[in-house]
């Protein structure tokens, strides 16, 4: 089951699957998901449910007519079962029924392929730097 992030409760279970997805710290995924996020009608975060537990997340954040896919997240036990893939497709579903017409993001090199499946092409590269 895909749902919308609702409630506070909610947005807690996305910052644990965020930690999760991420390998990250729970308190940076905490960061990233203040609140206010709720009040803000530009964005939408989705939550996968498996048996009434959190196990995917992604969120989409509109920008005119552009659905930009962000945050995309599975608990590592989940992973390789089109959990990703579901709400990519539910996000961008969502983007559609707000009037997007362009669907954009930025992948991982594990979700690569499967925004390949979905369609999406490679434009740009990233390149991260940090210190040695």
């Amino acid at each position: 089951e895909i749902v919308p992030v609702a409630g506070i409760g909610q947005l807690a279970d996305v910052a644990s699957v965020l930690a999760e997805g991420f390998g990250a710290p729970v308190e940076i995924a905490q960061s990233i998901t203040p609140t206010s996020m709720l009040d803000d009608d530009r964005m939408v975060w989705l939550v996968g449910l498996v048996e009434g537990q959190a196990v995917a997340c992604g969120q989409l954040i509109q920008t005119g007519d552009v659905a930009g896919v962000y945050s995309i997240a599975v608990r590592e036990q989940y992973r390789r079962r089109g959990f990703g893939e579901a709400i990519t497709g539910a996000l961008l579903s969502a983007g559609l029924d707000r009037g997007c017409d362009v669907g954009v993001l930025q992948s991982s090199p594990m979700g690569q392929p499967v925004y390949a499946r979905m369609g999406f092409e490679v434009v740009t590269d990233y390149h991260l730097f940090s210190p040695a």
